[in-house]
């Protein structure tokens, strides 16, 4: 079953996506320049299982809005947002027609709807043509002066190389009726395999490859929709441009602010004014697959100075230690540096610490510094901090200890967190550990490890990275991950989590 070129017949991965929490798009808004945006009301567009917009709304103040059209998940995320009281959490089951309409009768009547912020990822390229309108429609009329919109999709040039396995995938799906992609899969590869060293057929083959153990849903929801639209980046800011003083603002990729070229590529791209231009051409030099664009209307861009001064008030926050391995390549003078970061984060019971005190005494340039500190973010180590009210912070605590309680003993999980805003990841052993430690009274530690050891879904490697296969040896494995877990646990009592 599928509803406009959208595939309906399951439902999408439960995943989490932090690319879209409005303080990390506030950050790349402050590297590109620009002023960031308060979040009164944000709303996202095709929220799948909801994991993204339920943490952001449990974690931040300001209304939050979604829909999407697949009822299961609809009726998963309100299930959750039900139990856990999420109190500033409107979920739809809107198409985008249905939405649009919707939002224009509330106009109609003297409601107030608009929105700072308006975020769909990975949903556009996936949609018909006439939903892409809407969408836009949406986009046009309900975007507030002042917002941002975050906008992820497949992109040219460097998508082109799928286009002839989707193409078959597609064909051989609808003419055998069947999503089974080891089917899907065998059938084109002995087509590709009859000229192996053909250049279309050699994508064809990578295409599997690379896919061969992609989670299966993913493979459906990617390649099976009727609608595969694959733009070039000056295609999409031309189109958002038509919707009236919608400006690209950047790649909403903290690590790409601080992306660099060979000497030849930048004087290259030094010879071209025009931003757009510019942008494109970095997309054949990188051979782009997706994109993660911000684009602004009429946003305020501010001067060196003002930049200067916000993100050096910025405050950072540890969220994790690194392993032995984390900073094993990195060069000497760096790997020092981080270490200091980490250590000063450490600093007065994890409190918080601004940039430019953690830059204090540190031989770095301003450029380098903040560049660490994003390569510490982008490794789930440290987070971003915003002020939040005691309201938010029990909401988050009362949301995180339903997950708890409901969760499968073997679930990784995404945990909200008031004071980044965003979600933190906790692996299914610190998951267990954590539960353990709240409900001590029901299991003592060895009657846990030995109920991780029955469990079929846990798998654990000694020292020398082989398989442990006696209760001996993974009691052992699991004692050092307790270990790790109590050390790490101060900083998620810190983080007012639970």
């Amino acid at each position: 079953m599928k509803y406009d070129g959208y595939i309906q017949s399951s439902d999408y991965e439960d995943l989490y996506f932090d690319i879209i929490q409005p303080n990390i798009i506030n950050l790349n808004l402050l590297f590109a320049g620009f002023k960031p945006v308060k979040n009164k009301h944000y709303l996202e567009l095709g929220f799948g299982m909801g994991r993204s917009l339920l943490t952001h709304a449990v974690s931040n103040e300001g209304h939050f809005v979604g829909t999407d059209f697949n009822e299961n998940q609809v009726a998963f995320a309100k299930n959750i947002c039900e139990q856990a009281k999420i109190s500033n959490l409107t979920l739809y089951a809107d198409s985008f027609e249905q939405l649009l309409e919707r939002f224009r009768k509330m106009r109609a009547k003297g409601e107030e709807v608009s929105f700072d912020f308006i975020v769909l990822h990975g949903i556009y390229c996936w949609v018909n043509e006439e939903n892409r309108q809407i969408i836009l429609s949406i986009i046009k009329e309900f975007l507030r002066e002042g917002g941002v919109v975050y906008i992820s999709y497949n992109c040219l040039p460097g998508r082109a190389t799928n286009m002839d396995a989707r193409h078959i995938f597609k064909l051989y799906s609808q003419n055998e009726n069947t999503e089974n992609f080891d089917k899907i899969f065998s059938f084109t590869e002995k087509f590709a395999q009859l000229e192996p060293e053909n250049t279309i057929n050699k994508n064809i083959l990578d295409t599997i490859n690379t896919h061969r153990h992609s989670h299966p849903i993913y493979r459906i929801h990617e390649f099976l929709c009727d609608s595969w639209y694959l733009p070039y980046f000056s295609d999409m800011a031309e189109t958002m441009k038509k919707l009236g003083d919608l400006n690209y603002i950047c790649e909403c990729v903290l690590a790409y602010h601080f992306k660099k070229f060979t000497p030849k590529q930048e004087n290259f791209l030094a010879q071209i004014n025009d931003v757009i231009f510019k942008e494109q051409m970095k997309d054949f030099i990188l051979n782009k697959r997706f994109r993660y664009d911000l684009y602004g209307k009429e946003l305020l861009k501010l001067s060196d100075k003002q930049i200067d001064d916000y993100l050096f008030y910025t405050q950072f926050v540890l969220l994790d230690y690194p392993t032995s391995h984390t900073f094993k390549d990195c060069e000497e003078n760096l790997k020092w540096a981080y270490i200091e970061l980490i250590s000063r984060l450490e600093n007065e019971d994890f409190t918080p610490k601004s940039a430019k005190t953690l830059m204090m005494g540190i031989d770095i340039n301003q450029r380098v510094f903040f560049s660490l500190l994003i390569n510490l973010m982008t490794l789930n180590l440290v987070g971003i901090c915003m002020p939040n009210t005691t309201r938010k912070i029990d909401e988050v605590k009362f949301y995180n200890h339903s997950l708890l309680k409901n969760q499968k003993l073997s679930e990784e999980y995404i945990f909200a967190c008031a004071l980044t805003g965003g979600g933190i990841s906790l692996d299914s052993l610190e998951r267990a550990f954590l539960n353990h430690y709240f409900n001590e009274n029901q299991m003592n530690l060895e009657e846990l490890f030995e109920r991780i050891y029955q469990n079929e879904n846990f798998h654990f490697n000694d020292a020398n990275n082989q398989a442990c296969k006696d209760r001996e040896s993974v009691f052992t494995q699991l004692s050092l991950h307790y270990k790790k877990f109590l050390r790490r646990l101060p900083i998620l009592m810190k983080l007012e989590m639970f």
